[in-house]
């Protein structure tokens, strides 16, 4: 109850993320047990230009537990 009581700062600035001109993508684990996909959507759709990749195949361990096809996926869309 402390930890949600504490007046924390904000974690990005939305106006520089509605601003972004650079490429970018990120993922989106649909069944996340540490971050609510609507969180995560409303983040993204937040981002200028960002190109959400959903996934209900991985968890929010995923780039450690498959970086390389987590990372490729990601850089190919970015790119595309």
């Amino acid at each position: 109850h402390l930890l949600a009581a504490h007046p924390w700062p904000a974690l990005y600035d939305a106006a520089r993320l509605a601003d972004n001109r650079v490429p970018a993508a990120a993922a989106i684990y649909t069944d996340d047990m540490y971050v609510a996909a609507e969180f995560s959507e409303l983040t993204a759709a937040a981002v200028n230009g960002l190109r959400p990749w959903r996934s209900e195949a991985h968890q929010h361990s995923a780039l450690r537990t498959d970086g390389a096809a987590i990372l490729d996926r990601l850089i190919t869309l970015a790119r595309s």
